[in-house]
Formats: C-alpha cells, sequence, structure tokens
C-alpha cells in the first residue's frame, strides 16, 4: 500500500524571553510594553508584579515637608513633629516648608526653627530646640532721637539755624517738613542739601543689642523704625540704619516698655545644606522690599547669620545672578553647589567666600514645580525638566525618559529606594501617574495613578506622604522590607494593600516579520503565586476591540502556560491582566510560510 508523503509546513519559532518595561514610541519593540500599571523590574528579566506597600498613618490635616535624616520629620500646618512627637506648634501657618538637616540640627525654613535631635529624651522630645536667629530685649528707661542723616552714619546737628562749621558738618533744618539735610561745602563756603538716606537712632547704651551689617527687625521704637532693616553702623549709645526717615523726634520710652531687635533671614526660594553652610536662591523681592536675583551662603557653622562680612573665611556669602528667570531648585552635587532654573543650571565650585566661582551652563533645568524631583543616586542627579526626565552627572544633562512619549509631564516628586528612581506626576490631563526607574537596566514600568506630595528615603526604603481625595497618609512604598524606624513609631497602625491588579500591554507583534510569514500560534508562560488569575487579550491592526482569548485561575503557585491560534493579520497587540503575585517568563511565536502572489 502505497501513502502520499506529506510535507510539513514551513515554520520558525521566535522567543521573547526578556522583558524592558515600558515604550511609548510609535514602533514599541517586542519586548517592550506600550502601556503598564503596576509591574516592575525587580526580577528582570522577567516582567513581575510590584512589592505592596504598607500606610503607616493619616494625618489629621496637610503636610508641608517631610525629611528622613536622623529620623522622621514633618511639618502640618503651624506644628512640628519628629519620630511622631509634637516638637514645637507655633510655625507660620499656610506656608511652603523646607526641611534642611545640618549635623543632629533639623532646620525649618522659612521659619528659622530648629530641634536638635542628639537632645530627644525618653518621651521623644528634643530639649534643645528654638529659633537659629537671634533675639535681644532692650527694657531700659532712655531718651531716644531719631535723625534722618546720609550713609556716613554721624548725627546731623538739628536746629532752625546753620550750626558753627567746626560743631557740624551736617545740618537738619527742622524749620520745614520734610526736614531737610544739608552739608556744608568749603568749596561755595555754604550749607549744602543733600538727600537724608538713613536713619539715626540714639539710645542709651543700644550698642550692646545690636551688631553691624546685618539684617535685623526692630520692634518698639517707632513706626519709621520698627521693620526689617540692615543695621549700617554702630556706635556707643547709637546705630544707623537704611531706611530714610522724613523728620527729627525725640522722645522718651519707661522700662515697661519693650524694644525688640532681632536677626533676620534672607527670604530664600530654596534652601540646602552644603559644607557646614546653608545655601539659598532668591529670585523676587527680599525682606527690604528690593527685586534680587541672587545666591547666599550662610556663615560657617552658624545657619543664622547671613550678613557676617568680615574677611574671614567663616564669613557669609552672596552674590547676583546674572540670567533670567526664577530658580526653580537646588541641589549639593560632588562637592559643589547646583543651582537650577528652567533653562540654566549655575554651578557654585570653592571652599569659602574667597574662591567661590559661580559658572552658567545653557543645559536644561528643573522645570517649575518640580524642585521635589531632584534625586541624588550613586553621584548622579535625577530631576524633571521641561522636555522630560534627565539625569545630570556635572556635565551636559541626558534625557532618559524618551520611552515615556512626548506627553509633558508636571509636578515632579522623585525619591531613590536601593536601584530605583521613582518619581511621581501629573500628566496634561491633570491626572497623577506614578513611574520607576530602574538605575541598572535603564528600564522604566508605571506603577500606578497616586499622587505623592513628598518622598524620602529611609534605612534603604522609600517612605512618602500620599494624597487622595484631601486625605494624607504616610506610606512605605514597598512593604517588604520593614524598616525599624516605622515598626517602633507605628506597628499599631501599619495596614498593607490587599492583591493586587496589573496589566501589561504590548506594542503590536508583526513590525519586524518577514511580509511571506503569519503569525500561527502564540504561547504564554507564566509563574504565579497561590491564588493568583490571569486573563490574556489579543487586538488585531484592522479592529479596535479587546479579545479575550483565554484565562487561568491558579489557587495554588506554579508555572501556567496558554496557547491560542491568533487571527490572519498583519499585526496583533496582546494584553495581559492579572491579580495577585506574578512573573511573565516568556511568549514565544511560531510563523508559518503563507506563500507568495506574483
Amino acid at each position: 500500500m502505497h501513502h502520499p508523503f506529506l510535507t510539513p509546513p514551513n515554520t520558525t519559532d521566535s522567543y521573547i524571553t526578556s522583558f524592558g518595561g515600558l515604550d511609548r514610541s510609535p514602533v514599541c519593540p517586542e519586548n517592550f510594553f506600550s502601556d503598564t500599571f503596576n509591574t516592575s523590574s525587580d526580577s528582570y528579566p522577567l516582567l513581575s508584579v510590584r512589592d505592596k506597600r504598607a500606610r503607616l498613618t493619616v494625618f489629621n490635616g496637610r503636610p508641608s515637608s517631610l525629611l528622613t535624616v536622623n529620623g522622621i520629620t514633618f511639618t502640618c500646618g503651624s506644628s512640628l513633629y519628629y519620630n511622631g512627637v509634637l516638637q514645637y506648634d507655633n510655625l507660620i501657618p499656610d506656608t511652603k516648608k523646607q526641611l534642611v538637616a545640618m549635623g543632629s540640627k533639623l532646620i525649618v525654613f522659612p521659619d528659622g526653627y530648629y530641634i536638635n535631635t542628639l537632645s530627644a529624651d525618653q518621651n521623644g522630645l528634643c530639649t534643645e530646640q528654638g529659633y537659629i536667629t537671634s533675639k535681644k530685649t532692650y527694657n531700659f528707661s532712655t531718651y531716644i532721637a531719631i535723625t534722618p542723616c546720609d550713609d556716613s552714619g554721624i548725627q546731623p546737628t538739628v536746629s532752625s539755624v546753620p550750626p558753627d562749621v567746626e560743631s557740624s558738618s551736617l545740618w537738619l533744618d527742622d524749620t520745614i517738613y520734610p526736614n531737610i539735610l544739608k552739608k556744608y561745602s568749603p568749596d561755595t563756603n555754604e550749607w549744602v542739601e543733600i538727600e537724608a538716606t538713613h536713619t539715626h537712632i540714639g539710645m542709651d547704651n543700644v550698642h550692646e543689642y545690636v551688631t553691624p551689617e546685618k539684617l535685623t527687625e526692630i520692634c518698639g521704637i517707632d513706626s519709621w523704625v520698627d521693620g526689617i532693616s540692615m543695621i549700617t553702623s554702630v556706635g556707643e549709645g547709637y546705630f544707623t540704619v537704611n531706611k530714610k526717615s522724613e523728620h527729627f523726634k525725640a522722645f522718651e520710652i519707661s522700662a515697661d516698655e519693650t524694644v525688640v531687635f532681632s536677626s533676620v533671614l534672607p527670604r530664600l526660594d530654596f534652601v540646602c545644606e552644603h559644607q557646614n553652610r546653608i545655601f539659598g536662591c532668591r529670585y523676587g523681592i527680599d525682606n527690604t522690599g528690593k527685586f534680587v536675583n541672587e545666591i547666599y551662603a550662610s556663615k560657617l557653622g552658624d545657619p543664622g547669620e547671613w550678613t557676617a562680612y568680615s574677611g574671614l573665611s567663616t564669613d557669609s556669602y552672596a552674590a547676583s545672578c546674572g540670567s533670567e528667570g526664577p530658580f526653580t531648585g537646588i541641589a549639593s552635587h560632588l562637592g559643589y553647589v547646583v543651582f537650577f532654573k528652567e533653562n540654566r543650571i549655575h554651578r557654585l565650585f570653592g571652599t569659602k567666600p574667597a574662591n567661590y566661582t559661580l559658572y552658567e551652563d545653557l543645559y536644561p533645568g528643573v522645570a517649575i514645580g518640580s524642585e521635589g524631583s531632584l534625586c541624588l543616586a550613586d553621584g548622579i542627579l535625577y530631576y524633571l525638566g521641561n522636555n522630560g526626565v534627565y539625569a545630570y552627572s556635572g556635565s551636559s544633562p541626558t534625557l532618559i525618559s524618551s520611552k515615556l512619549g512626548n506627553e509633558k509631564l508636571h509636578d515632579g516628586v522623585g525619591g531613590k529606594s536601593k536601584n530605583k528612581y521613582y518619581l511621581s506626576v501629573r500628566n496634561n490631563s491633570g491626572d497623577f501617574e506614578l513611574y520607576t526607574y530602574d538605575l541598572r537596566y535603564s528600564i522604566w514600568h508605571k506603577e500606578d495613578s497616586v499622587r505623592y506630595i513628598f518622598l524620602s528615603p529611609l534605612e534603604g526604603s522609600l517612605l512618602g506622604i500620599k494624597s487622595s481625595n484631601d486625605v494624607f497618609s504616610l506610606e512605605l512604598l514597598s512593604a517588604k522590607e520593614i524598616p525599624s524606624l516605622c515598626k517602633k513609631l507605628y506597628d499599631s497602625s501599619i495596614s498593607y494593600e490587599s492583591s493586587l491588579k496589573w496589566s501589561a500591554e504590548s506594542g503590536y507583534l508583526g513590525f519586524f516579520t518577514d511580509t511571506n510569514k503569519f503569525l500561527s500560534k502564540l504561547r504564554i508562560r507564566l509563574e504565579t503565586g497561590d491564588n493568583c488569575s490571569f486573563t490574556v487579550f489579543y487586538k488585531t491592526d484592522s479592529s479596535n476591540v479587546w479579545h479575550e482569548c483565554g484565562s487561568i485561575k491558579g489557587k495554588k503557585a506554579g508555572a501556567y502556560s496558554l496557547h491560542f491560534v491568533p487571527p490572519r493579520c498583519d499585526k496583533i497587540k496582546l494584553l495581559i491582566k492579572g491579580t495577585g503575585s506574578c512573573m511573565i517568563r516568556s511568549v514565544s511565536k511560531t510563523f508559518e510560510y503563507a506563500g507568495e502572489v506574483m
């Protein structure tokens, strides 16, 4: 008996065993995904589900800052908390706060209030705390004379007739209002009118309460004097300020009346600690009402002194910045300070004011409102700019977010946990998304649509403040390892996420397939945990409808395979949805030769 000889179909197999994460480019590679939800690169080259999170506590109001240096510190309203203990309850409410660590001190800006974490007692209360600025109270009976003067600080003679030239070089004519300040000119032998630019204040022993060349807030003398001024000169029984008064005024105060002299912090947009100084920057109106575009540094080891200019290496520092536009961020990086604007990066090199040098680079900087995205990881600064996420190692910043697509992202908040950079952003639709960037493999994943207003690393984990419908909670972004401090402070209130829902949508498969072949079979291999499930859908280039092609509900952990035969098409897209722990191990494709029409 003769049997026909059957030629087996001409087939080839192709395997995908390494999954690269998110890629929203027009032609997504076959081992990447055009969209992901709650996926992770933790098991790379396999695609896995992210770790569950843990909620530690819920806030009673809206937090305004978070810092995890030497403990967990945050501000909420007018309150400052350290490791769950209320430390201070009289901060300026409804203002943007910045927390900076300088040694064992944690300082709140712009308030200038600090706590020393080494002084915490058995109840967690820091016994050493207060304002980094000084405050001196004057409460003696004294005669006060307020006199307009010039920048020399010399008190003029106040009279209705010109004084003897030998007795005075300045004369204040008090017969006219505003009083006229005059200076004797030897060339013309006349008293010449000049502008009164400063004010001379005479008080008994006041030189013991004020410091020259120091920004000071005065309260309790007179409306002409009270407020923030620069003390320009000090002598026995007097001081001068850079304010212009219009007339001479003399009066007495009793010991019951209190005059307070308080040193003042400059108004700063952003601050950071670097080499035992606090550095800051300001673009806008300063404390004295003048427009400035400047960078500042505090005195060495003294975060409350910003106007010490004695020619010493420990002095304060200030310099004008020539570039236009507001500052958008600040960071200490590789031994120097980096000041960001949207389209500029300024770098301040040096170890003391005498050798500080400011450089300007025309590089993409931090986007406005994304100062929280600045994060230092392995010597590289990551941040959100106008055109995407950048990695800055000291030379030209490198764009690393091209795989996220061309959509403009806003309001970035970033943080590092182990080998990942987390970034919470708002897209053009107003929705918030949380992305992770694997620093080892340069892979992006989208976790979910939550908003974190602060992120800060803690003991190798990442702590964040989540905002959801005006409810704010303190969370760990991975509950795999709970830091010991979190267990100590929040053990009784920790709650964990339930089983996670996840999904991964591929790009179109078939872009790079020979036109004489067609996809005849698909096999997807996954590994799941207990009580997990997944469903696979497909969509072809000729249809915009997702079709289910199989699902598996695994009660026990193990490896599962799903096979299906797709319809004849040029390109096909896969969508895998699941619940619970899962890893995608491989996708295999079988192609058959379809012949060729001539």
